[in-house]
């Protein structure tokens, strides 16, 4: 850890844009340094965390044989309200993270469930599955970016550390905006096999698919299962129809 180590305070008079300027206020030399070790520290637990599972998915993850993988990643889906998969899920603390909470899990706090811009603070605490490292990225990184604008605040005042917190809140819109491609075109890629082949997802797949993305990939999305589900029927009845006619020939005979 660097210790923060504020240079004296300018008179007065002295013009915000001067350098090592910032707001004479003990208030703020008090709580900015609590600020700046709590996001530290708050960034090294999640980015440790990050490769513990990191390391238990390279160790672990290789040796489930292929042809029961799926059945092995349903076990880990986060279901609070089942007592069996109650420790696929965690209460986390969520700071200005870029991303919504995942679909079906409990928060508290100011959080937005689809894309609100930057008006979705996501402040507070929410259930995340503990065993995907991929939830504790944005965490690490958004911690990482306000521990180091506090630092820069203390070190060389208010001007350095906003040009900080500028590309932080660019990189936060940015995520929102364009982190989500790969997830849309995963579940692009799942609605149009259940549509050519009668595939089912679970309701936390569904919900998971039509949360992602604009009105029209989500209503495309609900097309697409009742598609399947429509072409499934059918092929059912059709498949009904050729045994009883199956059936009714044996008896002719």
């Amino acid at each position: 850890m660097t210790k923060p180590l504020p240079p004296p305070l300018l008179p007065p008079e002295a013009p915000f844009y001067s350098r090592d300027w910032r707001p004479r206020s003990e208030l703020l030399d008090t709580v900015v340094p609590l600020l700046y070790y709590f996001l530290s520290a708050a960034a090294c637990a999640d980015s440790a965390w990050g490769m513990l599972m990191c390391a238990e998915w390279g160790v672990r993850g290789g040796t489930m044989p292929a042809d029961l993988y799926e059945k092995f990643v349903r076990q880990l889906r986060p279901d609070p309200n089942d007592a069996e998969m109650s420790d696929n899920t965690m209460w986390v603390w969520r700071c200005f993270e870029p991303r919504a909470v995942h679909e079906g899990l409990r928060f508290r706090g100011l959080f937005c469930m689809r894309h609100c811009g930057f008006a979705g603070l996501n402040l507070g605490f929410a259930q995340s599955p503990s065993w995907d490292p991929f939830y504790f990225v944005d965490r690490t990184v958004m911690t990482l970016f306000l521990a180091s604008a506090c630092l820069v605040y203390l070190n060389n005042g208010l001007l350095p550390a906003a040009v900080i917190v500028f590309f932080f809140a660019s990189l936060r819109s940015r995520v929102q905006g364009k982190g989500q491609a790969v997830l849309r075109a995963m579940f692009r890629t799942l609605g149009d096999a259940a549509q050519e082949d009668g595939m089912e997802l679970t309701e936390a797949e569904k919900a998971q698919a039509t949360s992602t993305g604009t009105a029209r990939h989500s209503e495309a999305w609900k097309k697409s299962i009742l598609a399947a589900k429509a072409k499934s029927l059918k092929r059912q009845n059709t498949r009904s129809f050729s045994q009883e006619a199956a059936g009714a020939s044996d008896m002719t005979a």
